[in-house]
């Protein structure tokens, strides 16, 4: 037989409390209890608990943490919308933010690409790239390289009547002001185009327009006029200069 203790019983007052003040838990917290023990997507998946975003080799996607992973991540929009957008990225700053980036792409690859847009559809409106801007330059693009033949943007076009590069201006509002398709500026050559049909096309109340200190344009080559030429200033000839022009009493042959 034990001793029988007089005196009085000592409770832990914390415990006590604890037993006092908890709550029955709910089976959705319970199943959310043993995901989290668990620590897998499968587990979740079992119990019907929604999951954290994985990438495709599986690991979570930790927002504000590098990711890596060894396999291509997909984000696939499935809405029958026409402003769908799978990924958006926004930066809120409206300071000065040179540096800030919606979306940066970034590669180390000898051969590889920053950021690459496919426009699977075909008709004449899709974009590849479409880039927007309410002032200053809707697509930027710069070649930081100081040696080698470096492009800012390029421009490559597959179809027998297409534009590599394609530039369109518009007048404002009131329909005042200089407005340019292309503007090349540089401290040698501002624009250089080189085809097999046409290396620079343009079309407008001035086609071409050039300004140089030197040259306003160089040609290489045989140049064309179909209509009228028109020479302002001084016409220096160095040289003997072969002209074909249309006779001047027989224009129409």
């Amino acid at each position: 037989m034990h001793a029988r203790q007089d005196g009085p019983i000592h409770v832990d007052q914390g415990q006590d409390e604890d037993r006092a003040t908890a709550r029955p838990r709910t089976r959705r917290q319970l199943l959310s209890a043993a995901v989290a023990a668990a620590g897998g997507a499968l587990a979740a998946r079992a119990l019907g608990v929604t999951e954290p975003v994985e990438a495709a080799n599986g690991s979570t996607v930790r927002v504000g943490q590098t990711n890596s992973g060894t396999a291509t991540t997909t984000i696939r929009n499935t809405a029958a919308s026409s402003s769908a957008v799978a990924l958006k990225g926004v930066v809120t700053r409206t300071g000065s933010g040179s540096g800030t980036a919606g979306v940066l792409g970034q590669s180390a690859a000898q051969d590889g690409r920053g950021v690459v847009g496919y426009a699977t559809r075909t008709g004449s409106d899709t974009r590849g790239v479409y880039g927007r801007s309410v002032n200053g330059r809707g697509v930027h693009g710069r070649a930081t390289g100081t040696s080698g033949v470096n492009y800012g943007v390029y421009g490559e076009s597959m179809a027998s009547v297409g534009r590599g590069v394609y530039g369109a201006g518009y007048y404002g509002a009131q329909g005042v002001g200089s407005t340019y398709g292309v503007w090349g500026d540089s401290g040698h050559i501002g624009v250089v185009g080189m085809g097999d049909n046409y290396g620079v096309y343009g079309n407008g109340d001035v086609g071409v327009l050039g300004v140089g200190d030197t040259w306003a344009g160089s040609f290489d080559g045989d140049v064309r006029v179909i209509d009228n030429l028109t020479v302002g200033d001084n016409l220096t000839v160095s040289g003997t200069k072969m002209f074909l022009i249309d006779h001047p009493l027989d224009p129409a042959n």
